[in-house]
């Protein structure tokens, strides 16, 4: 879907997706946790879910850690 909706934009494509752990590492690093998270974000069709969602979507609120 990044292809999708930037190519024709021109913006780039380095399909370089964090991990979990990566993520986690970054949150850390800006002294952020996470209070609430979902995988589930029903963005596609459930036809097409299989092929555009992949657990790729992520929806974060992010706290900071005093």
């Amino acid at each position: 879907m990044d292809w999708v909706g930037n190519a024709r934009h021109g913006v780039a494509l380095p399909y370089n997706y964090p991990s979990d752990s990566q993520w986690q590492e970054h949150f850390q690093f800006a002294q952020l946790h996470i209070a609430d998270q979902t995988r589930a974000l029903h963005l596609y069709p459930a036809w097409a879910d299989w092929l555009f969602g992949r657990g790729l979507h992520l929806l974060v609120r992010l706290e900071h850690r005093a």
